[in-house]
């Protein structure tokens, strides 16, 4: 038997940690129309591959099972290609 309530409080949990990632992606992303404007300015092309390889590697070591790397790597792809997306809709539009 499962208790209902635990797996509410642990949902509340998620819930909060969920904000969390949230703001921090919203802030990250802030960053990244920073970084697009400025590629833009000076002709630099949005995507970097060797950025997004460091990144993926600094983020690697931290993590502690194959299975997560495989998610992590997974995650920061998804969140390279919208900062990829957004920086062109932001330099098309402006």
């Amino acid at each position: 038997m499962f208790d209902k309530k635990e797996i509410e409080e642990i949902r509340l949990a998620i819930n909060k940690y969920d904000d969390r990632i949230l703001k921090l992606l919203l802030e990250r992303f802030i960053l990244s129309r920073k970084i697009g404007k400025i590629k833009y300015k000076n002709n630099i092309p949005i995507s970097n591959p060797e950025r997004e390889k460091q990144i993926i590697n600094r983020i690697s070591r931290k993590i502690r099972t194959p299975i997560d790397s495989k998610a992590i790597r997974s995650i920061f792809k998804e969140i390279f290609n919208f900062s990829k997306k957004m920086q062109n809709a932001e330099n098309n539009i402006s």
